[in-house]
């Protein structure tokens, strides 16, 4: 089983967004789905690409996704044929996705990276976008062991914001002082690779791509 193809870092040049502190992960976007479809930072087209190439999926493959919020990494996936499993276990972000994804070959699942619901060795492709870094590993583990067929493939993906310029580097600190747990929810802290190599095993890729999203004031 090739339990290791990971992108796990995308690159993007502005991402702001605030926190707040509860204990129930699987809430935190409940009260905010509308600026999650609005600002939400989508992935770039040349990484989807490249995880088609590099995992060898043709037209009759599956692709889960895990944490899949409200479509975000989903669609591509679905612009390009695939049917797709949307995975995710906060009501509002799912009635989003069952919104926006309408019509499209997808089915909606009420469940969680520790808890799929999805049947034994179904899973050609599992990908999750930005939403690591929130599992239980121990227990994904073995879920993602359960659910991939037999040479499937893992794909992690996040963006980060570059502290490249003045401006992008301010905008950090703006963020990291008015988000009350920014260090516990950041993937770069609460998901270091360390983490990420412990869970994926040896074989692993690591793919960089940048990424640019433009915001208008309101965003």
């Amino acid at each position: 089983m090739k339990f290791g193809l990971a992108l796990n870092s995308i690159f993007m040049l502005i991402r702001g967004f605030g926190f707040i502190a509860m204990t129930d992960t699987t809430k935190r976007f409940s009260d905010r789905v509308d600026d999650y479809v609005k600002y939400r930072p989508h992935y770039p087209e040349e990484a989807i690409d490249w995880i088609i190439d590099q995992t060898n999926l043709d037209s009759s493959s599956i692709v889960a996704d895990i944490g899949s919020g409200t479509g975000i990494l989903t669609y591509p996936f679905l612009q390009r044929g695939f049917f797709c499993y949307a995975v995710e276990p906060n009501k509002e972000m799912r009635t989003a996705a069952e919104q926006i994804l309408q019509g499209l070959n997808f089915q909606s699942i009420n469940g969680r990276a520790e808890h799929t619901t999805l049947q034994p060795d179904s899973i050609d492709l599992i990908v999750c976008g930005q939403a690591f870094h929130w599992f239980d590993l121990e227990k994904t583990r073995f879920e993602f062991q359960r659910i991939l067929r037999p040479g499937g493939y893992v794909v992690l993906l996040w963006n980060e914001r570059l502290t490249t310029t003045p401006f992008l580097a301010e905008l950090e600190t703006v963020v990291s002082h008015h988000s009350v747990d920014y260090d516990k929810v950041n993937h770069v802290t609460s998901a270091p690779k360390s983490k990420v190599l412990e869970f994926l095993g040896r074989e692993t890729t690591k793919k960089v791509f940048l990424n640019v999203q433009e915001l208008d004031m309101g965003g």
